[in-house]
């Protein structure tokens, strides 16, 4: 998302920000504002085509198009390549193939399954938080901060944070655990969403500084519920003997989607309720002008923005108090699964153990055939 913010500013700054002025059919100069957009004058002009000969028009599309091609290569085409050149995928030539559970057959298997539950909890939850600041941060940036020209920067700022600090969440995890990591960075966001509500009208740099520190505990949003679901699909195996790990990531994608447009809606229905007035549109980028709008629907979009997602936040620590998989219990399992899995072999009559496709396994066994 920071690559994405990063280019698209670049190559439309670049492209389009660096014009000038261009002259309208009536003689009258035409000026971008601080931002690099358009006046309401200067879009009608253009959806005529009413220019003076000889003057230069404002085409944002060309840097849209350049940064578009960049996130094209480095997120497409790149990461295709390595797929099918550099990764290889086992072939269980001994497992039987059989149907999978339908859609609700495969609905209530997951149900079954306290630790998945207590999973989709804190992702919903987790992810439901993301989805609301995600949905308002923009507004949030417009109209109480008033400054929507650093958009760009504050999530950028945001996702990098979430980025690197995911190197020592990976190392806080492997020494507290999952549940510890989870509280300890839902915490630091929760904190900083606070600040947030907090923060003056205009409080730019205290933005700056609250986007990094919250960009800090998102990337245990990020990191944590992901790395619990094996555990949970673990879980199903030791119970039934099966690996369905399709329904299980199926269907917290359906989740997913699920808080996206729970969170959407709200913010939709709570701003309409507010007052909110839907902006002028504006033609080639947002201009640094603040729209007008009610002091109740600013007041709802900072609650969103805040509030209302940290105590989500809060909310998630209730499953994740009751998620049942603790680190000795997931070492158990691991050890389970290996047996389950044939990578520890007992040979009857001989008494090796040996770790599966080791050289002396593999003899072992191919003389066990033989006798």
């Amino acid at each position: 998302v920071s690559t994405q913010s990063t280019w698209e500013g670049i190559f439309v700054g670049l492209f389009g920000g660096s014009l000038s002025t261009c002259t309208l059919a009536d003689g009258e100069p035409a000026t971008p504002t601080p931002s690099g957009g358009w006046t309401d004058q200067t879009c009608a002009a253009v959806e005529g085509a009413a220019f003076t000969a000889g003057t230069t028009v404002y085409a944002p599309q060309k840097g849209y198009l350049m940064s578009g091609l960049i996130i094209a290569i480095s997120i497409v085409i790149i990461p295709s390549l390595i797929f099918v050149c550099c990764i290889g995928e086992e072939k269980h030539k001994d497992r039987a193939v059989t149907d999978g559970p339908g859609c609700w057959d495969g609905l209530l298997v997951v149900l079954k399954n306290r630790a998945y539950i207590m999973v989709v909890l804190i992702y919903l939850l987790g992810w439901l938080s993301i989805q609301f600041i995600q949905n308002n941060l923009a507004f949030y940036m417009r109209y109480h901060i008033l400054a929507p020209g650093a958009f760009s920067l504050i999530i950028m700022v945001l996702m990098e944070a979430c980025f690197f600090s995911l190197i020592g969440w990976n190392i806080f995890t492997a020494k507290y655990g999952k549940k510890c990591t989870w509280y300890v960075g839902t915490l630091i966001l929760a904190l900083s969403l606070v600040g947030m509500y907090c923060t003056p009208r205009g409080g730019l740099t205290m933005t700056y500084i609250l986007c990094g520190t919250g960009g800090v505990g998102l990337g245990v949003l990020y990191l944590i519920p992901w790395s619990m679901l094996p555990d949970v699909v673990d879980v199903d195996e030791i119970q039934t003997g099966k690996r369905r790990e399709g329904i299980y990531y199926g269907w917290i994608a359906f989740f997913q989607k699920l808080a996206l447009g729970v969170a959407m809606a709200g913010s939709n229905a709570v701003l309409g309720a507010m007052g909110y007035v839907n902006p002028v549109a504006q033609c080639g980028g947002a201009t640094d002008a603040v729209d007008e709008q009610p002091e109740a629907a600013i007041n709802a979009l900072i609650l969103l923005n805040s509030l209302v997602p940290a105590c989500l936040l809060a909310l998630s620590w209730i499953p994740t108090y009751f998620y049942p998989i603790t680190e000795e219990v997931h070492r158990e399992n691991s050890k389970k699964i290996k047996e389950l899995h044939g990578d520890i072999v007992e040979l009857s009559g001989v008494g090796l153990k040996a770790e599966g496709g080791t050289a002396e396994a593999s003899e072992a066994t191919e003389k066990s055939k033989d006798d």
